[in-house]
């Protein structure tokens, strides 16, 4: 009688499964290129023949134009937080 119980009991876990909350991973709560380059667009227009260009530093994404094939001097950026997406426009020099 006791195996019975045995077989029943985890035949029963078995199809119900783990129970057990998975939570976020902590990279999925930061922003992804993408996602900082989404928030990033509206304050900052496209002109015809450049091209967006997004690097990650210290917690924060940096997203600016670039005329292509020039070399950057001065930029006007759009700072992304990466921890709550906050944007903060800044000119580059």
């Amino acid at each position: 009688m006791k195996l019975f119980a045995l077989i029943a009991y985890l035949a029963v876990v078995a199809t119900t499964g783990c129970t057990t909350t998975h939570h976020e991973t902590s990279s999925s709560r930061h922003l992804t290129e993408a996602q900082a380059l989404a928030l990033a667009e509206p304050m900052l227009p496209l002109p015809a023949g450049e091209s967006y260009h997004v690097s990650f530093r210290n917690g924060t994404w940096e997203v600016f134009t670039a005329p292509d094939g020039v070399p950057v001097r001065a930029a006007r950026v759009v700072l992304v937080q990466d921890i709550d997406g906050k944007t903060q426009v800044v000119n580059r020099f």
